[in-house]
Parts: C-alpha cells; structure tokens; sequence
C-alpha cells in the first residue's frame, strides 16, 4: 500500500494522503536509515582491503558518509524540535 503511494508521489506533482500508522511506520524505522549507511560504509571498508573485484570503494564510503551525516543532521534536528514542542506544551 505505502509502496504505490510512494511510486504515485514519484510520478506527480500530487500529495498523497497517508494514514496515521503509515506515518507511524516513517517514523519507527528512521534511526534504522543510519544503522543501514554505517553497515554500507563497514562493508566498503572492508572490501577496500581485500576484494579483488574493481570498485570504487573509497569513493562509496565518503558518499554514504556524506548520506550519513547529512541524514544524521537532520534526524538529530527534528529530534530536538519534537522533544522541545513536547516540553513547550
């Protein structure tokens, strides 16, 4: 269900309603989107030193660091905005 709605979203200018538990779901799973880049970066770094397959592993890493700390930034920002709206009332 959330899949269609989000390939509907890609392919037009609409917004597309979601419902409370999809939105629940956005939000549970954000902390696991920077578990996912660090995992990418490890396994880069790993393969960087022993794989033989030509790749540009170095390159990969500062791009998913870059995702990371972009991600990391703006979760970590929202975060405090929650928990201040929350304390404000």
């Amino acid at each position: 269900k959330l899949n269609s709605k989000t390939n509907n979203y890609k392919n037009s200018k609409e917004l597309v309603a979601v419902t409370d538990s999809e939105l629940s779901l956005l939000e549970e799973v954000k902390p696991f989107i920077l578990a996912s880049h660090m995992l990418w970066i490890l396994w880069a770094i790993k393969n960087s030193l022993c794989s033989e397959i030509k790749f540009g592993y170095w390159e990969y890493i500062m791009c998913r660091w870059r995702l990371y700390t972009d991600y990391k930034e703006n979760y970590l920002e929202e975060l405090r905005t929650k928990n201040e709206s929350e304390l404000l009332g």
